[in-house]
C-alpha cells in the first residue's frame, strides 16, 4: 500500500503479478481516485507507467522501454455509483493478450 499526504490523502493498493528485471504486471486497487493517482504512486516509488512522459524520470524505465508511445495502463474494471439512479455500476474490459 502507498500513500502519498499532500492536501489529501491518497491510497492506492498494488500487487505484482508477475516481473521480470525491466518491467511488471500489476493490479493496482484505488480508494480514493484521486487525479492520475496511481501514475503518481507507482512514480513515487520508483516504478512509473511505462510510456508515461509525465511522471516517469528518464532513469527510471529500461532503455527498450523509451520508445513507447502511451500509458501502458489499463482498467479490467471499474465500479462508482450512478449520480442519476444511485446504484453501481459495474464496468470490465480485459486487457488484452493476458489472461
Amino acid at each position: 500500500m502507498n500513500t502519498i499526504w499532500k492536501a489529501n490523502p491518497a491510497v492506492t493498493h498494488i500487487h505484482c503479478v508477475a516481473s521480470n528485471p525491466g518491467v511488471s504486471h500489476l493490479k493496482v486497487k484505488i480508494e480514493t481516485g484521486r487525479t492520475h493517482q496511481i501514475r503518481k504512486h507507482l512514480a513515487y516509488i520508483g516504478h512509473p507507467v511505462l510510456g508515461d512522459r509525465t511522471y516517469s524520470v528518464r532513469g527510471a524505465v529500461p532503455e527498450e522501454f523509451r520508445q513507447i508511445e502511451r500509458q501502458m495502463l489499463h482498467a479490467a474494471s471499474l465500479t462508482f455509483t450512478s449520480p442519476f439512479t444511485n446504484q453501481k455500476i459495474r464496468a470490465e474490459a480485459p486487457c488484452p493478450g493476458i489472461s
